[in-house]
């Protein structure tokens, strides 16, 4: 009776206390006979763009990205209430550096290149605690926390190229291997298999430090001269954004309550549909066309972002036993669009005049597309929500071979080809443009009920597909200098969806 009376007394003193004093706080606790469980857990995290000092120049510009990393982890939890957990975690944890580097040749065989520059790396230690409270009165639970790591390396020693690179001396670009972060995290529970459980965790861990720096430079090697080089630095944060799955090891695992209402189950799947037939209409905007050419200060050459329509036949064929989810099959048409906005200063151009032209990328034909996958229902209220996930694949129905002109600005009455142009060029199917694209499409949509069966589906589509569906190249030309360039598209779109149909 004394010992219990003593643990009472004792636990507001705790709470004030300092996290060093919580920390050994916690050591008691594993001692005593509370429910614990132990976790393996698996981890993808991004990470703060690196900061570069100097970025571009007129042939090499390079553009800082998210980082990209992973861990593994142990982590051991305590339950002391139904609501509140307390919990220990160690193991080994990666950071990540990136960038995107594209060079300007200004040659008509090399062109350009571009190349993505990724450095996972600086291994540390990672060893952290907290406290997790049950929210939404579910499986959710809300973690706070403290975590410190120990960086076991500084393994970055040089990346380079001619034009660009980056690089860390230990001995002069050192940094004090120990570090703090604040960690925030939402962890939802899983039922992985019959006798398996664990979590999926979101967290964030955040950090003012800087984990890794060092000497950056910068080259331009078309300056007619020896190579200018300019120096200067870059550093990497220690904070990170990440998901991770954790798995539960211990014999007698504490399952979650797996609570939900099945009102929406029951209200959806009394009405047994068969099929489901319609026309697809999107309007949508592609991506722009990217003109690669050196960023001349005289003048310029990029694109203006439009918006485009397709039409399609949709079937959707719910599952025998499920009817919430349904396989989908697409049939789609559209055509294929870029503009071209050239600009350029007074003294640039032969006739001393300054030029300010946009057109339209012509004779880009169209495309077909195809898009199979699965769609799952959802009530909302009184409308049904549908989700649906497809993958796409594109294929350009036409061997464009479109004009690329701007003419000088007194030539307002000549007709394509210019017989004086300050831009001049093709896109051409030749140039190396895709023949089939596969991509990644997403299609929420709510559902409104018509007369006789008859439906109407209004939402929101998003694609994301790999490789280019337009290829050109071009010339930006005065009296005294010739710049060559290529413009490049992708097909990826964002946009709204119109379904008009019927069920039976």
């Amino acid at each position: 009776m004394k010992f219990t009376s003593t643990i009472k007394l004792a636990w507001p003193s705790i709470r004030r206390a300092s996290p060093i004093c919580l920390l050994v706080w916690l050591i008691m606790m594993a001692s005593q006979p509370l429910n614990a469980q132990k976790y393996f857990g698996i981890g993808f995290h991004l990470t703060p763009p690196v900061f570069l000092k100097n970025t571009k120049n007129p042939y090499v510009i390079v553009r800082p990205q998210i980082g990209f990393a992973y861990s593994i982890t142990f982590k051991k939890e305590w339950t002391s209430s139904r609501k509140k957990q307390w919990y220990a975690e160690a193991g080994l944890t990666t950071q990540g550096l990136r960038y995107h580097q594209t060079n300007y040749f200004g040659d008509s065989l090399t062109i350009w290149s571009t190349s993505n520059i990724l450095h996972a790396g600086y291994p540390s230690i990672l060893f952290g605690f907290g406290q997790s409270l049950k929210v939404f009165k579910s499986k959710g639970w809300l973690s706070l926390g403290l975590e410190g790591s120990l960086c076991i390396v500084q393994d970055l020693g040089e990346i380079e190229s001619a034009s660009f690179g980056i690089t860390n001396t230990p001995t002069v670009d050192i940094t004090f291997p120990a570090y703090l972060r604040f960690n925030i995290g939402y962890k939802h529970d899983l039922q992985i298999y019959k006798n398996i459980i664990g979590h999926l965790q979101l967290y964030a861990a955040l950090s003012p430090q800087k984990i890794t720096n060092g000497r950056q430079y910068i080259r331009n090697l078309h300056s007619g001269g020896p190579a200018t080089t300019v120096e200067g630095t870059y550093r990497v944060n220690n904070s990170e954004l990440g998901l991770k799955f954790f798995a539960n090891l211990s014999k007698k695992q504490a399952k979650p309550t797996l609570k939900g209402s099945t009102t929406q189950k029951i209200t959806l799947t009394q009405k047994k549909t068969k099929y489901r037939i319609s026309i697809n209409s999107q309007y949508f905007r592609p991506s722009p066309a990217i003109y690669h050419i050196p960023q001349i200060d005289s003048f310029s050459v990029k694109s203006r972002e439009i918006a485009i329509p397709q039409i399609g036949f949709f079937l959707e064929i719910p599952f025998r036993n499920h009817n919430l989810w349904s396989s989908i099959v697409h049939l789609g048409i559209g055509y294929r669009a870029a503009t071209l906005v050239f600009k350029s200063v007074s003294n640039f151009a032969s006739d001393g005049f300054p030029v300010a032209r946009e057109i339209g990328v012509n004779d880009l034909g169209i495309y077909g597309i195809c898009n199979l996958g699965i769609s799952r229902s959802h009530l909302l209220k009184r409308q049904v929500l549908s989700q649906s996930l497809t993958c796409s694949m594109v294929i350009p129905l036409h061997k464009e071979n479109g004009y690329l002109g701007i003419p000088l600005s007194g030539s307002d009455f000549q007709f394509p080809p210019y017989t004086d142009p300050v831009l001049e060029g093709r896109v051409d199917y030749k140039y190396g443009r895709k023949s089939l694209l596969f991509g990644v499409e997403y299609n929420p949509e709510i559902f409104f009920n018509l007369r006789s069966n008859f439906f109407l589906a209004i939402g929101l589509v998003g694609n994301y597909s790999f490789g280019w569906i337009t290829h050109g190249r071009f010339e930006v030309l005065n009296n005294t200098s010739t710049y060559h360039g290529e413009m490049v598209q992708n097909f990826s779109k964002i946009g709204i969806s119109l379904r008009l149909g019927l069920e039976k």
